[in-house]
């Protein structure tokens, strides 16, 4: 892929981001509002998005990645459960809870099916979705008890039973069968599908609102936080990878998925168990502006 093709998709989800920080700023989205979109993009547009990526003739070269990259994400996620129990293990609590949380969980949702599909096209859709198979697993075990502390049967069926989900295991059934959607079930999860890469950025854009300039840059914690997501963890995913002989669309794929902020729900949990959602909120405002720039860098570099 070339450096204008990237940096023109990268430069269109640039500008949607604008378009939700001025919605905020002119007072068209507030918390409300914000909350409805999050829920029709968690609930209805992302699981539509799933299942239209599975709806289509996919080469078997996509299905062996999907394999790996699956592989991938349960390793990378172990390794940065590791790796945070190291390096922030004489952190107070409340701090040391958020910094693990961001090693390890990335905006796959919100960020990595916008970013996905605008480099790769329906294809990256697709292996978005692989990927956030697991990050449910990991959230909704390993994120909620290193909130909590909390771990119930509970627990484990939310993993295992969301609209995501479901709708990867629904799109996995298409896929691997001769089943197909009917043509205008087709037409309707592509066009409410459709809606996830202006609505996503839209909102990102009014998160970035919602904090002050000034407020976003203090503290040595947000600077570290950012760098090992935005930069350290991508950049030995690329490694690693560069090592095992894998194949460029594989690599590129889990590297870009690698690379992206960390996952808005670092801010909802911080604020719904009384962590500290003021550190949260500020490292995934900084990373999400920084990674419009770190993002296509990693563009560049794995298809170089």
């Amino acid at each position: 892929m070339g450096f204008v093709t990237i940096m023109n998709s990268v430069f269109v989800i640039l500008l949607m981001i604008m378009i939700g920080y001025i919605c905020k700023k002119l007072g068209y989205m507030n918390k409300e509002v914000t909350r409805g979109v999050t829920e029709i993009l968690l609930n209805i547009a992302i699981p539509a998005i799933a299942i239209s990526s599975f709806n289509q003739d996919l080469p078997a070269s996509a299905l062996s990645s999907a394999i790996i990259l699956f592989i991938f994400a349960v390793v990378s996620y172990v390794a940065s459960i590791l790796l945070g129990a190291f390096l922030f293990k004489k952190y107070p609590p409340d701090q040391k809870v958020v910094m693990r949380f961001i090693l390890v969980f990335t905006n796959c949702g919100f960020m990595g099916y916008p970013v996905m599909e605008s480099i790769f096209g329906s294809i990256g859709i697709f292996y978005a979705s692989i990927y956030c198979v697991v990050f449910n697993l990991f959230l909704w075990t390993y994120g909620f008890m290193l909130f909590t502390g909390v771990s119930d049967r509970q627990t484990l069926k939310k993993a295992l039973v969301n609209p995501g989900t479901l709708a990867t295991v629904f799109g996995l059934v298409l896929l691997l069968t001769p089943l197909e959607l009917p043509t205008f079930a087709a037409k309707l999860v592509t066009t409410v599908g459709g809606l996830t890469t202006p609505l996503a950025m839209i909102v990102i854009g009014a998160m970035l609102a919602e904090v002050k300039f000034s407020e976003m840059f203090q503290g040595i914690h947000v600077y570290y936080g950012a760098f090992l997501r935005l930069l350290v963890l991508p950049a030995a995913a690329y490694l690693v990878l560069k090592l095992l002989h894998v194949d460029q669309l594989t690599l590129a794929a889990c590297v870009m998925l690698t690379a992206m902020p960390p996952a808005s729900n670092t801010v909802i949990f911080a604020e719904k168990f009384e962590r500290d959602s003021l550190l949260a909120s500020k490292i995934v405002v900084l990373s999400t502006g920084l990674s419009i720039i770190t993002i296509p860098l990693f563009a560049m570099l794995v298809f170089h």
